[in-house]
């Protein structure tokens, strides 16, 4: 389903098209963002490419937004603080299509810098927390943990090969 939706989902212009995977640390809601980021339809679909920023409890916002703003091709010079950073991008992707995920979200407040794509543009978020979500307005995934079976298949899907009987052991 959430493939799906960053496949489809259009929204109105000014409007921030957001989904985030919920769910308890260690159940492998990063691996389903890595997976989606990095999907042939996903790319295809976001041809404006993917930006990633990992930011944890207490991130570094402003070198975040300045790497991404190197990552598009433009200069980093007079980005003294968020608000100019952002906006900057905020220029250069507003006609673009691009996936932007936020991994290991834990309050909203580090998010709000981040929203700098236009209406052709998804956010991706993953969190722990629960209240994230609903600050942010985004459309909750819940994350349980993979199964096995589950997990097996991931690896095999990003393999893209069966896994040997040795595999599965060590898996």
């Amino acid at each position: 389903p959430l493939k799906h939706i960053l496949l489809t989902d259009e929204v109105p212009s000014g409007v921030h098209n957001i989904s985030a995977i919920q769910g308890m640390a260690g159940s492998g809601k990063t691996t389903i963002a890595e997976y989606l980021a990095n999907d042939d339809e996903i790319r295809q679909r976001y041809d404006g490419g993917v930006l990633w920023a990992t930011l944890g409890q207490d991130p570094d916002i402003l070198k975040k937004l300045i790497d991404w703003i190197c990552a598009i091709g433009d200069s980093e010079s007079q980005l003294e603080t968020i608000d100019i950073a952002s906006a900057r991008l905020r220029s250069r992707l507003q006609e673009k299509a691009m996936l932007i995920v936020l991994d290991d979200v834990w309050e909203p407040d580090h998010v709000r810098p981040f929203l700098v794509g236009g209406s052709k543009s998804h956010y991706l978020i993953t969190t722990r927390r629960l209240f994230v979500v609903d600050e942010i307005k985004a459309k909750q995934h819940k994350w349980q943990a993979m199964t096995p079976d589950q997990s097996l298949a991931l690896f095999a899907a990003r393999l893209d090969r069966s896994l040997e009987e040795s595999e599965r052991k060590e898996a």
